[in-house]
């Protein structure tokens, strides 16, 4: 049975519902870098100005050349930049990776829709081809009347004189409408007046 529906088709069908929500979260991506590089630019004219504190310090202590500066900065670098270089750094990857997982989220969610989309569809798809498959009582009325016809024309040969079936024709007839999924009572209802009312009825199935 050709599907009603198929997934690529239900799947696009959510895009007015969940594209919305990817492409706001991959602009949030997009703008990731430009936010470390604001904190990055924060952090390096932090840096200018500590390291203009320091030498407007030593000159004022008379230590400029003593290489005191040079160490206060090395300090400031080793402790403070590059240990927020490296956080703005691990704070971009993680909050990147967070956006992703949302990203997968609702694709799985989107996913999960169309495919009920499509069980749904082909569970009506099947209801209604089961129903449609099923013989309404008209047409069981016709192949019962056809069948009973073809029986007849059949059976009537195989009548003695006296107009009455043997019980072994009568029997291998019922037998076979049996079979064709009639039921006993039908049978004797169209054909019993070919039983011989001269013969012991338990001859007669």
């Amino acid at each position: 049975m050709q599907p009603p529906i198929t997934y690529q088709q239900a799947y696009d069908q959510t895009s007015g519902v969940y594209q919305p929500q990817v492409d706001l979260i991959n602009s949030q991506i997009n703008d990731l870098p430009n936010q470390e590089q604001a904190t990055l630019s924060s952090l390096d004219q932090a840096k200018v100005n500590a390291f203009r504190d320091i030498t407007n310090s030593s000159n004022a202590r008379g230590v400029m050349f003593s290489g005191v500066p040079i160490d206060q900065q090395a300090q400031y670098v080793g402790t403070k930049y590059l240990p927020a270089v490296a956080a703005a750094k691990e704070a971009t990857t993680n909050a990147k990776n967070t956006l992703l997982g949302k990203i997968n989220d609702i694709n799985l969610q989107r996913s999960n829709q169309a495919q009920s989309v499509v069980n749904a569809a082909q569970t009506t798809a099947e209801k209604a081809a089961a129903t449609a498959s099923k013989p309404t009582a008209a047409s069981k009325q016709a192949s019962l009347q056809s069948d009973a016809s073809a029986i007849d024309a059949y059976l009537k040969p195989l009548r003695g004189k006296d107009g009455y079936l043997s019980p072994h024709d009568y029997n291998a007839a019922l037998s076979a409408w049996v079979q064709d999924g009639y039921t006993k009572a039908q049978y004797e209802a169209i054909f019993g007046k070919y039983k011989n009312p001269s013969q012991p009825k338990n001859q007669y199935q």
